[in-house]
């Protein structure tokens, strides 16, 4: 029997993710099926993609009965063959997949080494150019589905459904989901050097105005910073306001 084979069974109960030995002694992660959890932040999205009908805000989730292990096995693959830094597939069926290890995840890696973090931010702004010079879109590109491994930066977690005539708005939305986490996380940053860098090594030349703007459009948002909603204030949305509010002071 191949000995990266594993029965639903075995899986029950195990986290989703979970880190394995091979056989050679190489550290690998199993990543499993699971349900799509959605929380309060997607909640909020729809409400706003509802309203507004931008396709930036468009809920990229997939449906209950969509395969989302093979989803991302077929993601991995095709990134893997535009030299974009994903982890590479040792195994797959159609309820697990096995990966290789791509190192820690870059928010411990900023907190263990604070002054590296303008650097370290900069190359997650130039993975996401790249990701999008080859045509493709992340999707959940928060900071936590970055990781670091011998001074390589690599991009995990690729189980968004992004459409494909929206290119131009998702490459947009990847960069505010990118802010967000940065303010979820407390990670230092300077919104429009990055934005800037964005520009420079993605050859765009307005990022910076388009998330300023798209930030500002939103400003009316900030009603729920009232204390009357003081228990509404879910942690992502408070994160939204919070940016808009650095905008206003650009």
């Amino acid at each position: 029997m191949n000995d990266l084979f594993y029965t639903k069974k075995e899986l029950e109960g195990k986290p989703r993710v979970f880190k394995i030995l091979l056989n050679h002694g190489d550290i690998a992660y199993l990543k499993q099926d699971s349900e799509v959890k959605k929380h309060i932040g997607h909640s909020f999205q729809k409400f706003l993609y509802i309203i507004t009908k931008n396709p930036m805000l468009m809920p990229t989730v997939l449906d209950k009965n969509e395969n989302k292990t093979l989803f991302e096995v077929e993601k991995l693959k095709k990134l893997k063959q535009n030299e974009i830094n994903v982890p590479k597939l040792i195994y797959s069926t159609d309820y697990y997949f096995i990966m290789e290890d791509v190192g820690d995840g870059v928010v411990d890696y900023i907190r263990s080494n604070v002054n590296e973090t303008e650097r370290i931010l900069k190359e997650l702004m130039q993975s996401l150019a790249k990701l999008h010079l080859k045509g493709f879109i992340h999707g959940g590109s928060q900071i936590r589905n970055f990781t670091i491994k011998t001074n390589q930066i690599y991009m995990i977690d690729f189980e968004e459904n992004v459409r494909k005539e929206y290119f131009e708005d998702f490459k947009v939305r990847d960069l505010v989901i990118f802010i967000l986490s940065l303010e979820k996380y407390k990670i230092p940053y300077n919104m429009i050097t990055l934005l800037n860098y964005y520009n420079e090594v993605s050859g765009a030349n307005d990022t910076d105005n388009k998330i300023v703007n798209f930030f500002s459009k939103y400003k009316w948002t900030k009603f729920i910073n009232l204390k009357v909603f003081k228990k509404l204030r879910i942690k992502d949305i408070r994160d939204f306001v919070s940016v808009i509010e650095k905008v206003e002071k650009i």
